[in-house]
């Protein structure tokens, strides 16, 4: 019989109740006594020395003969149909349920999990920490605990897991109605205990704490620890702030978080939210309601990023217009706002929502500082191409292009931004530091022939222009229009036609990445965080 391969397994252990890579120890009979691994090896998850492993190894190969040996006799006793045969067999089945639940034991003692320095460990753990990176909230709930699941398996993973505090950093809790009112009074009973104790090993470090909880009754659990909440600097919340009381919760919170610089909220409504923004250092903003706070002018002059997904309406107590000096990224629902709103140093502006007029993105571009033009520019809705144009105009230092048009509006849009053969004298070139086109729109590259060759004719016009740099063009496959840092491959030969694959002056890529929303939150934390 061959020797089986060292796997992973997993018993409890004897001495601090966790979880070991072995297996139960078989009955020790004198025939097994010196081939089962010593006690310090199979109720731990030490790693044996070389000299133990050796022998363990040596042991194995002994107990593959015996089991060898061993299926002769029970086929030769098969065969004999006489009583002492069958009691001998029925020994032997014994002997040799014991002896394959050896090697699986000794498998789990040579398991090279074992031998993985800390620093291996420490990064493999790392990689389990709970995130929140790719915008995705309803994340499986054994994602949230394995902080406490790894601490658990043995005294080495817990001194290892203890000891890397960015595992700690990130505190998850999702509460749903459906879990019952006495599951989420158990929940709550413990919920300040295992809070508390998670925040302190973070050791200090930036914590980011996420509450999926539509009774807000969290906020409760968290105003217990005020003193534990020094370090937050990035706060989550879905849940339903509609009354007075709740209200309140969302206020001391808030009050106590000195140094929070993310915050996102959603699913409030009903009225809007008087916040402490004033004693807060919010640098990034992002809020899922039509309510926005009241006094959104007066914290706004630190923001560096804001989202606002709902259509943000001029307030009568505002000024004619809300300014932010430092925003550098702006993702907004729809264009109304911009008409009233003031960012003379945007480099990033995407559009999300319903079709609108140019007019308000026109206004906010007119109120720009010109040394700081805007580089990055996305519609994330088809906007026909009259509106397009138009809006494309006002924004001539764009290096980054994100588009989902019709189908029939592509050829409009890049018979624009192709440069003339001929020029006329007063031409003045468009986007010439242009570096990245992206379309959501797979379908206008592989249809019709006419979309393609206005694709090549556009990059043509552009390689190797003394002014212009070098174009490349990325299809986003059933992608969000915002997706950053994807890893792009060449497009197939079959999807596009030779005129396509020979141009010279467009790289085409396709991009198929479905984990956009993480790249992009990193690209933003990389540009604007620090």
């Amino acid at each position: 019989m061959p020797v089986a391969s060292p796997l992973c397994h997993f018993a409890s252990c004897s001495r601090c109740r966790p979880v070991v890579v072995g297996i139960t120890t078989p009955a020790t009979t004198d025939a097994l006594r010196n081939i089962v691994p010593p006690t310090h090896l199979s109720s731990t998850n030490q790693a044996p020395s070389d000299g133990e492993a050796a022998e363990l190894w040596l042991n194995m190969k002994e107990v593959g003969a015996r089991l060898a040996n061993m299926d002769a006799e029970m086929l030769r006793l098969n065969l004999l149909d006489d009583i002492p045969s069958r009691l001998q067999l029925e020994s032997l089945v014994d002997q040799r349920h014991d002896l394959c639940a050896t090697i699986l034991q000794n498998c789990g003692t040579l398991c090279l999990l074992r031998r993985f320095p800390a620093e291996v460990m420490l990064m493999i753990f790392s990689c389990a920490a709970p995130s929140l990176e790719n915008g995705d909230y309803s994340i499986p709930s054994f994602s949230n605990r394995s902080p406490w699941n790894l601490s658990r398996v043995c005294s080495r993973w817990r001194s290892l897991s203890l000891s890397l505090s960015s595992l700690w950093a990130n505190i998850i809790v999702q509460c749903q109605i459906s879990d019952g009112p006495e599951n989420l009074a158990k929940r709550y009973k413990i919920a300040p205990v295992a809070l508390a104790a998670q925040v302190t090993r973070s050791n200090r470090r930036p914590l980011t704490i996420s509450l999926r909880d539509p009774t807000v009754t969290m906020l409760r659990v968290l105003n217990q620890i005020p003193s534990e909440l020094a370090e937050l600097h990035e706060f989550s919340m879905t849940g339903w702030v509609d009354s007075r009381c709740h209200r309140r919760e969302l206020f001391t919170f808030l009050e106590t978080a000195a140094k929070l610089v993310n915050f996102r909220l959603s699913h409030t409504n009903r009225y809007p939210l008087p916040l402490p923004f004033e004693q807060m250092r919010l640098t990034r903003l992002r809020i899922y309601e039509d309510n926005y706070p009241t006094d959104l002018p007066e914290f706004g002059r630190n923001l560096v990023q804001l989202t606002l997904d709902e259509s943000l309406r001029a307030n009568s107590a505002w000024s004619s217009h809300l300014t932010f000096p430092i925003l550098r990224a702006l993702k907004t629902h729809g264009t109304g706002c911009l008409a009233f709103m003031s960012a003379p140093v945007l480099e990033d502006l995407y559009i999300n929502g319903p079709r609108g007029e140019a007019s308000g993105i026109q206004s906010l571009m007119s109120r720009s500082d010109p040394d700081c033009p805007l580089r990055g520019f996305g519609l994330g809705l088809p906007f026909n191409a009259e509106i397009t144009i138009a809006i494309l105009n006002c924004m001539p230092g764009l290096r980054e292009l994100r588009l989902r048009p019709e189908t029939q509006d592509v050829p409009v849009i890049l018979a624009h931004l192709t440069i003339p053969t001929d020029p006329p004298g007063d031409y003045r070139l468009l986007m010439p530091e242009l570096q990245l086109l992206w379309f959501c729109q797979p379908s206008a590259f592989l249809g019709e022939k006419s979309e393609r060759m206005s694709l090549v004719e556009f990059g043509e016009s552009r390689h190797g222009h003394k002014d212009c740099s070098t174009v490349e063009v990325c299809i986003l496959d059933e992608l969000c229009a915002f997706a950053r840092n994807l890893v792009t491959e060449d497009v197939r030969e079959t999807e596009v036609d030779e005129d396509l694959q020979a141009s010279r002056g467009v790289q085409l890529r396709w991009a198929s990445e479905r984990d956009s929303f993480r790249m992009y939150k990193r690209y933003l934390e990389s540009r604007f965080y620090h």
